[in-house]
């Protein structure tokens, strides 16, 4: 189902229906029609956009060393859950690399969080 665009992009929108904000923001800008959006929340969400990124790779991070930790001390388990843990790191290594892949500017900040 395809949603109509029937509306600029305006902060009552933005209040009452994020997706079809988003929707009618990119419909305005695809037809440079930038009278209608509202910068402020555009700048907003673009910025908010990086910090998701961020927190995607924190978590992933977590996630990782939780599972490096379990593999390498919880001695009681690992013969239950060896090979479930190692597929979890290497799942989460893809994760990792394909965030890395597709944002390399978020290399230095792994490395940061992890210190």
């Amino acid at each position: 189902m395809v949603t109509q665009i029937s509306s600029t992009p305006s902060k009552d929108l933005y209040h009452t229906d994020y997706h079809l904000w988003i929707l009618a923001t990119v419909d305005s800008l695809k037809h440079q029609n930038i009278d209608p959006i509202d910068w402020q929340y555009l700048i907003d969400e673009v910025e908010d956009l990086s910090r998701r990124l961020k927190q995607t790779l924190k978590s992933l991070l977590r996630k990782l060393w939780e599972h490096l930790l379990k593999l390498t001390y919880w001695h009681s388990e690992i013969e239950k859950n060896n090979a479930h843990w190692k597929a979890e790191n290497r799942n989460v290594r893809k994760q990792i690399k394909d965030k890395i892949q597709d944002s390399p500017s978020l290399k230095p900040y792994g490395n940061t969080t992890l210190n």
